[in-house]
């Protein structure tokens, strides 16, 4: 009697504990669903590459995220340099427990793995890093939402590279590059919460196709899907992306137009645009994310030309958006805003800015926010926070 008293006790406060975590909402972070108000943030590590040109090394700073102000404090040892110097933009993946993270190196062809110090964030090469991707030029970096997997976008071979993740972060390859089926320069990799579909962006030139494949959840091995390449991108070119919570809509940047495009997911992972879709933004839009507050949900996105943020209404029912009164918002110290992102506990927001101008090697900064119940930004106490002489090109919050 005693034991099923006990068993009943625990199973309630199971369900206690998840219908807190239900309650205060899912995020998407860096591709994957994790539980608002469930995990603080720990690290923020930024990628600081040149934009256009070469001569700057690669590399990465790291910072301790205060889980109460949100306030950011660089890690000794920063910037982390990735031995390479001749190397444009690159994106980055961190697994969200902050264990490894995960650095394109464009001329060399390969992909480093860095663990992560849990006490101070320091990094260190994982056994045998880095490693060829067997594609040429290195560009963006994806982990999938189990751990298991990461593909890497090769920018010059037009394909994408699969690797299994060993628990001590090395890689495996899965087989030969997987080619693109409009294979034209692969930028952005975007994946549903769920890891059952991957897309990918083009970075040139004016088709505003995505491609489409199919996630195997035991090999990691891709499968175009049917009817792929998808017109996501309202005949131009599109870069960063998201899919929301719920894994129905994808949602990305026209950057070289002022829209935003809405995309529903079939069962299949085809992608057709919602009713009013594209919808209008500031000039170049680029990453989008999903944020609920006071029980609604909104998206924003950052314009890198215009320097600001633009923040929608969400429906997200029918996938439309109707940017809220007061928006875009604009901070003094924007300048050239690159990359948002969302912290694991839902609270704060950051944007990475360049500096002066897209090859900037001045002074960069980023800014935290926080976003309250009908959708405003504020910026947080002691923010923007200084990122050196870097340019950085994207920000991810870790727990």
């Amino acid at each position: 009697m005693k034991k099923q008293r006990l068993m009943v006790l625990l199973a309630f406060s199971c369900l206690v504990i998840i219908a807190t975590l239900i309650g205060c909402g899912t995020a998407v972070v860096d591709g994957f669903l994790i539980p608002l108000g469930g995990l603080e943030p720990k690290f923020a590590f930024v990628v600081n590459s040149n934009s256009d040109g070469f001569g700057v090394p690669v590399s990465i700073n790291v910072y301790k995220v205060n889980a109460t102000t949100g306030a950011l404090t660089l890690v000794p040892g920063s910037p982390f340099n990735m031995g390479v110097s001749d190397s444009g933009t690159v994106f980055i993946d961190a697994d969200p427990a902050s264990r490894f993270v995960y650095v394109p190196l464009q001329t060399q062809n390969q992909v480093a793995v860095f663990s992560v110090n849990q006490g101070t964030g320091a990094l260190t090469p994982v056994t045998g890093s880095p490693f060829d991707t067997g594609g040429d030029w290195a560009f963006a970096a994806k982990l999938h939402p189990s751990g298991k997997f990461l593909y890497v976008s090769n920018y010059n071979s037009d394909d994408i590279s699969v690797f299994s993740v060993g628990s001590d972060g090395k890689l495996t390859p899965v087989g030969t590059p997987v080619p693109l089926v409009d294979g034209d320069t692969p930028n952005q990799i975007i994946m549903d919460p769920q890891g059952r579909f991957l897309y990918v962006s083009h970075y040139c030139c004016d088709t505003g196709t995505m491609d489409g494949f199919s996630i195997n959840s035991t090999t990691g091995a891709l499968t175009p899907i049917p009817g792929g390449p998808f017109d996501a991108c309202d005949g131009l070119e599109c870069r960063g992306g998201m899919v929301d919570f719920s894994g129905r809509f994808l949602i990305t940047g026209v950057t070289w137009d002022s829209e935003v495009s809405v995309l529903s997911i079939a069962q299949s992972g085809a992608l057709t645009h919602v009713s009013g879709s594209p919808f209008p933004s500031g000039s170049g839009p680029f990453t989008a994310i999903e944020v609920p507050s006071g029980g609604k949900t909104y998206v924003a996105v950052n314009n890198i030309y215009d320097a600001n943020v633009s923040v929608y209404d969400f429906n997200t029912s029918t996938g439309s958006l109707a940017e809220i009164s007061g928006s875009p918002f604009t901070f003094n110290s924007w300048q050239w805003l690159h990359f948002i992102t969302i912290d694991p506990s839902g609270k704060f927001g950051y944007a990475v800015d360049f500096g002066t101008d897209c090859c900037a090697t001045g002074p960069s900064t980023i800014t935290g926010v926080t976003i309250d119940a009908n959708g405003n930004l504020t910026q947080i106490p002691g923010s923007p926070f200084s990122n050196g002489t870097n340019a950085p090109s994207q920000i991810i919050i870790t727990h």
